[in-house]
C-alpha cells in the first residue's frame, strides 16, 4: 500500500515527457497584439463576401464552388475559405477585417447606384474602406467592384439597357509600371462573360482604368496596390456560355436586357484577368500600371 512517502515512478514516456514540460521556463508573453500577430503563421485565409441571401434562386446555384476555384487560382492552392452571405438589408455576416488576408467581394442583383437598403449599403461602404486602410489584398467582381469604386468616390450608374452576354474586349497588350510588367498573350481580342446593369461611369480620383467596355464603361480598374475591380465575370471559366449566362441573368438589377450576341471568336478566356488579378496582389505594381499595345 502506498503511503504519504512513496514517491511513484514515471510509468510511460507520455508521462516523463509531461513532467519534464512543467520545468521548462515559460516563455515571455509579447506585450502587444501587433507583435502577436508578427509572431503567427501566415494563416492565407480568404473571406468570400457574397452581397446576397444564402440560397436565392436568382444565384447560379454552385457559386461558392465557383468562387473556391476563383480564390485559389487568384491567392494560391493553400488558401482557405470563409463564406459570407450580407444581403444589404442584413450585413451583420460581415468578416473581421483583422483575421483575413484577403477578400473577394461578389456579383449580387442588389444595386449600388439606388439600393433598396441604403444602411446596408453604408456599411459596406465602411467594410470597403476598413479593407482598404488595411492593405488587405481585395478583389471586387461586378456588383463588388461596383461598391469598390463608389466607397472611394466613383460614381455608378444605371446603364441605359442591361448587358449579358460575352463581350468582346480588345487586349492590352503589355500592362507595366515602368519597372514590373505583365504581358497579355498576342491574341488582339477576348471574351468576358458580363451581366450587369449598373456599371461605373466615373473612378475614383486616384484608381486606374486598365480595361474598359465598347459602351464606354469601366470594366477593369486598378484601386490601390491591394485592390482590383472588374465589372465581368473571370471566376466563370467554363466551357457552356448559354447555360452560364442562363444563370448569371438573374443577377441582374434590371429586367431589360441588351445580349451581346454570342459568336465563336469571342469564347469566354478569363486567363488574362485572372493572370493580372494574381499579378497585381501577389507582387503589386509600386503605381498605377500603364498598357502599351507592343508585345
Amino acid at each position: 500500500m502506498a503511503t504519504a512517502d512513496t514517491i511513484h515512478p514515471v510509468s510511460s514516456l507520455s508521462n516523463l515527457r509531461r513532467s519534464l514540460s512543467l520545468k521548462k521556463p515559460l516563455k515571455r508573453s509579447v506585450s502587444t497584439p501587433e507583435k502577436c500577430l508578427a509572431l503567427e503563421p501566415r494563416r492565407n485565409k480568404i473571406a468570400i463576401v457574397f452581397p446576397f441571401e444564402k440560397g436565392d434562386l436568382r444565384c447560379p446555384r454552385d457559386v461558392q464552388t465557383v468562387y473556391k476555384r476563383f480564390a485559389k487560382d487568384i491567392f494560391g492552392e493553400k488558401a482557405t475559405m470563409s463564406y459570407h452571405y450580407c444581403p444589404l438589408r442584413n450585413t451583420t455576416n460581415l468578416p473581421d477585417v483583422k483575421k483575413i488576408d484577403g477578400v473577394i467581394i461578389s456579383g449580387s442583383h442588389e444595386s449600388v447606384d439606388s439600393p433598396a437598403y441604403p444602411d446596408g449599403l453604408e456599411r459596406l461602404i465602411d467594410f470597403v474602406l476598413t479593407v482598404k486602410h488595411f492593405s488587405v489584398p481585395c478583389v471586387g467582381i461586378c456588383f463588388g467592384y461596383q461598391l469598390i469604386a463608389k466607397s472611394l468616390g466613383g460614381s455608378v450608374s444605371s446603364l441605359e439597357n442591361a448587358h449579358l452576354g460575352i463581350e468582346k474586349i480588345e487586349s492590352p497588350g503589355v500592362i507595366h509600371d515602368g519597372e514590373k510588367k505583365i504581358e497579355v498573350s498576342n491574341q488582339s481580342t477576348f471574351g468576358v462573360y458580363v451581366a450587369h446593369s449598373d456599371g461605373v461611369t466615373k473612378l475614383p480620383s486616384d484608381a486606374h482604368p486598365i480595361l474598359k467596355s465598347p459602351q464606354g464603361h469601366h470594366l477593369l480598374s486598378y484601386f490601390s496596390p491591394t485592390m482590383i475591380g472588374c465589372q465581368g465575370h473571370p471566376e466563370y471559366s467554363d466551357k457552356k456560355p448559354r447555360r452560364r449566362l442562363s444563370e448569371l441573368s438573374g443577377m441582374l438589377t434590371s429586367d431589360s436586357k441588351n445580349e451581346i450576341p454570342l459568336a465563336n471568336e469571342t469564347e469566354p478566356n478569363h486567363h488574362f484577368l485572372k493572370q493580372y488579378i494574381a499579378f497585381q496582389l501577389k507582387n503589386p505594381f509600386s503605381k498605377p500600371p500603364s498598357t502599351t499595345k507592343q508585345i
